[in-house]
């Protein structure tokens, strides 16, 4: 297994898709899967008890329980190889499914400390999707440690990206992971030097709505029935008490919810959501939140809240829901800043119970800590 899920696993993430490498033949493959109950599709798109075959590259392309998998017959290519031709290094790394072991122990570490290269800087740029594919991680890792080469190549490749997707606008689907993160702000500014030609068009730049286990729901403001909208407001009425503000439980800052049901169609947990960001979130015990809000956090790579340094009971709950307190006041800043423009200049940023918290300048608002999975 290499790629993207690896280096989600090793995240702490569930993989959106898997990527194998295999050394049995593409006939094997083929036999294999057939036995197991797949026919082979012409239509080259992802189809339940399907696979189809990209035969200029001997890859393999189905569904396993709901995720995309594709496995390449590498036959005696070295792994080492493999690695050395791909994009950057948050993507290659290599776990033997035989051995249970990581093949690339550099890689693993690189991953770790969070730091992002191109594994062969030389054709990146004349390359747009590997340009892409770094700018997918700095949009979901706003704590990426890039070098001044490595930033140099992706600004300077911005003009053949914006180039590669005005010519080829069948391809703009691979721009929309770019949006919707953490740190998407970064990646809107450097494209704000150049003309986009229109590339963005159509894209969302806010999530719509979060990723769940199938222990929940995750719907749309638009999508909520007028029943369950009256069901979700008088759960959290019920469990705000007098602090309950109606108006802003669908305000126009949120645009989605995730919830659970129990068996007789009551709400026990839910969370008001804007993008990756969660607001409010209410459960009938605390055990409820901590499940809801680490269910958001393994099946999505970013969510984020605010949280008041008065509120010791929910920061204590924070760990165990896979969210940690940012301590760095630049990363603070940064995250604030892509998701808030406005706030830029407009930041107090300080240390207040031993942890560091922000404010807005002539705001009474209570100090918040920033939080993120």
């Amino acid at each position: 297994m290499i790629g993207g899920a690896v280096r989600d696993v090793i995240f702490g993430k569930n993989p959106s898709d898997l990527d194998l490498m295999s050394r049995t033949s593409p006939d094997v493959i083929r036999k294999n899967l057939e036995d197991a109950g797949f026919t082979e599709s012409k239509e080259g798109k992802f189809i339940e008890k399907s696979y189809s075959i990209k035969k200029d590259v001997g890859v393999f392309n189905f569904l396993f329980d709901g995720m995309e998998v594709q496995v390449a017959s590498i036959g005696d290519k070295e792994v080492s190889e493999l690695i050395s031709t791909a994009d950057i290094n948050l993507n290659c790394c290599a776990f033997a499914l035989g051995l249970s072991e990581i093949v690339d122990k550099d890689i693993l570490k690189e991953i770790l400390s969070k730091e992002l290269r191109f594994m062969n800087p030389d054709p990146v740029r004349n390359d747009p999707m590997k340009i892409v594919s770094a700018l997918k991680q700095i949009s979901r890792i706003p704590d990426l440690k890039i070098s001044d080469e490595t930033m140099k190549i992706i600004h300077d490749s911005i003009p053949t990206v914006i180039d590669f997707f005005a010519k080829n606008p069948d391809r703009r689907h691979k721009l929309k992971p770019l949006f919707g993160n953490i740190n998407s702000g970064q990646i809107l500014n450097l494209f704000e030097s150049f003309d986009a030609k229109g590339i963005f068009d159509d894209i969302d730049i806010k999530k719509l709505k979060l990723n769940v286990s199938d222990a929940y729901f995750s719907n749309t403001v638009e999508e909520l029935t007028l029943d369950m909208k009256s069901k979700l407001s008088a759960f959290v009425a019920s469990q705000f008490g007098k602090r309950f503000d109606s108006s802003k439980l669908f305000n126009s800052k949120i645009n989605s919810v995730a919830y659970e049901l129990d068996d007789k169609g009551d709400v026990i947990s839910c969370c008001s959501i804007d993008g990756e960001r969660l607001y409010a979130t209410s459960a009938v015990n605390s055990e409820r939140i901590v499940k809801l809000v680490s269910d958001l956090c393994r099946n999505n790579y970013n969510v984020w809240s605010t949280i008041s340094i008065t509120s010791n009971h929910l920061i204590n709950l924070c760990p165990k829901a896979g969210l940690h307190i940012v301590e760095d006041p630049n990363l603070v800043e940064k995250i604030l800043i892509n998701n808030y423009p406005k706030y830029k200049g407009n930041l107090i940023i300080e240390i207040k119970r031993g942890h560091t918290v922000f404010s807005k300048k002539d705001s009474d608002d209570t100090p918040q800590v920033l939080v993120m999975s």
